[in-house]
């Protein structure tokens, strides 16, 4: 039977607790749900490694009708879905998303979460162990004006699309810091919009399996704002319905004075800057456009390989744009190793 609770409020289970609606495929494990009169946030803790599997979603958890009070879900145990494992929807509220243990949705999402409402302070937080998906493995997207954070601590899958999509749709940043992650299509895609900065950190390996005819690239990141990919293991698109970049990069703004990567590396008067390992594409193998009016940096200490074409295509395509460096350890291709342009400044 499925568990439903009504925000707001704080729900915690005990040493006991477990939830299990597998023979009914409509059914969720767990309901949250917060109705639009409720500022006050709706909080469900499990520190005991319960264990949580739906017919349908793991946990199913939103707010009504404009609800305003924040949603947190903190798990520590597997949470299973026949759909998704946590599908999570906030409105006009910021969404927190905790799951130390395995999160798995078997025929959609690992993890589907976004905070809807249009124009209002909100944000999207989501940390995690292992997750799986059917199609991606975590699926976010804001369209409030706040950060989208995604912080993944083991491995990430998306077995028919995307391992990471995070998206906001407003001029906010996007953080991502992962360990391994694998997609049929993309390894992580990301994207923001207008001035809205986007990091990304890989310490483990990222692929695409190439599954589809666009956007299989290990990484595709396209930043409204500036742009900065740290990655310390193996970036790579393998053969599939398309040949793509092991790195697509694109870049359209500059670095505030208080932008870092998650290094702490100051981004001020930056637009795009990437510091890979290996990286491998059945194309290019890196692919970074700079249109925005600052520098320009790509720095590799592993082998970068593209395979058909250019190991490393470098451009600073605006006029205002300043400084292009490329400093490559080892680089093979099958056209040209390197290539840049800077119609730039600098």
């Amino acid at each position: 039977v499925t568990l439903d609770l009504d925000g707001p409020g704080e729900f915690v289970t005990d040493d006991t607790f477990s939830v299990d609606t597998s023979g009914d495929s409509n059914a969720d494990g767990i309901t949250i749900t917060t109705e639009f009169v409720d500022t006050d946030e709706t909080v469900f803790t499990d520190n005991n490694e319960s264990p949580i599997t739906g017919g349908e979603d793991g946990i199913d958890a939103k707010t009504n009708n404009f609800g305003k009070g924040a949603i947190r879900i903190t798990t520590s145990g597997v949470v299973t879905g026949d759909q998704n494992g946590i599908f999570a929807e906030a409105d006009e509220a910021s969404l927190y998303i905790n799951a130390s243990g395995k999160v798995q949705g078997t025929n959609t999402s690992g993890i589907d979460a976004s905070v809807e409402r249009d124009g209002v302070d909100a944000s999207l937080y989501i940390e995690v162990s292992e997750v799986y998906g059917g199609n991606y493995g975590i699926e976010a997207r804001n369209y409030a004006r706040g950060v989208l954070q995604i912080t993944a601590n083991g491995h990430v899958e998306g077995n028919d699309d995307s391992g990471i999509l995070a998206i906001s749709e407003k001029e906010t940043d996007v953080v991502i810091d992962a360990h391994s992650v694998t997609g049929d299509n993309a390894g992580i895609y990301a994207k923001t919009k207008d001035s809205g900065d986007l990091i990304i950190r890989a310490t483990g390996d990222v692929t695409s399996y190439g599954g589809n005819f666009s956007n299989n690239e290990g990484i595709r990141a396209v930043s409204g704002g500036a742009l900065s990919i740290t990655t310390d293991g193996t970036v790579k698109s393998q053969d599939g319905y398309a040949a793509s970049e092991g790195i697509y990069a694109r870049a359209s703004g500059v670095g505030a004075a208080d932008a870092e990567d998650l290094a702490g590396n100051s981004l001020y008067g930056v637009s795009l800057a990437i510091n890979a390992n290996n990286v491998t594409g059945t194309t290019t193998g890196i692919d970074a456009d700079n249109r925005g009016s600052g520098s320009m940096t790509v720095t590799t200490t592993g082998l970068v390989k593209g395979i058909a074409e250019e190991g490393i295509r470098a451009r600073n395509e605006a006029s205002e744009t300043s400084d292009l460096l490329v400093d490559a350890y080892d680089v093979e291709s099958g056209e040209t190793g390197i290539e840049a342009y800077n119609e730039g400044n600098g």
